[in-house]
């Protein structure tokens, strides 16, 4: 019994590494991804959590009714 999960497991793994035939873009997509990143503005907010400071530099794309967030996500949409 424990054979044959171990067989269905493996046959399991095998199919799931099959490619679809098309090449992997992702780390294209990922250098895009930071690059877009790159360009945003970072804001100097810090959190205090239990004494523990944690920076936020993102913090002002949290108020989505602001226009700089609006223009942010417009620039966005169209790279």
């Amino acid at each position: 019994m424990t054979n044959r999960i171990i067989i269905i497991l493996l046959a399991l793994t095998l199919a799931n590494c099959g490619g679809s035939g098309e090449p992997n873009n992702s780390n294209e997509q990922a250098v895009e991804s930071s690059e877009s990143l790159a360009t945003t503005t970072r804001g100097d907010h810090v959190d205090t959590y239990f004494g523990v400071e944690v920076p936020d530099p993102y913090r002002w794309l949290e108020d989505d009714l602001s226009e700089d967030t609006a223009d942010w996500i417009a620039d966005q949409n169209a790279s």
